[in-house]
């Protein structure tokens, strides 16, 4: 009998197939992460440990740098239609890179049984 053959929850009978939404979602995963960090350098300045505390301002202006020049590397090419298209594909595509190597590197450890 399968583990989830009587699952009362919704989400432990589609658990078998997370093979294929998880790869669907990959590139999704990047846009998160660049939200998140966001967040989370906003954030710095009030944050619980010291470390963060006095580092905040270098992130902030370390981020501030790259997002200034991403936007002018946008800038730079010749239509809105190309700017849309070239953030969408290279963000989206780093997203499945990214996503990849970090799944691979947290999934590929040894497993020990719970019990």
């Amino acid at each position: 009998m399968h583990p989830f053959q009587n699952a009362d929850n919704w989400y432990l009978s589609i658990l078998p197939y997370q093979h294929i939404y998880w790869t669907i979602m990959l590139p999704l995963l990047r846009l998160s992460w660049l939200l998140q960090s966001i967040v989370f350098v906003q954030a710095m300045p009030n944050h619980y440990y010291k470390y963060y505390r006095e580092r905040a301002i270098y992130e902030q202006i370390a981020l501030a740098l790259h997002w200034l020049l991403v936007l002018m590397q946008l800038y730079l090419l010749p239509t809105m239609q190309d700017r849309l298209m070239f953030f969408a594909v290279s963000q989206l595509m780093g997203g499945i890179l990214l996503a990849h190597v970090v799944t691979y590197n947290h999934y590929s450890v040894e497993k020990f049984p719970c019990e």
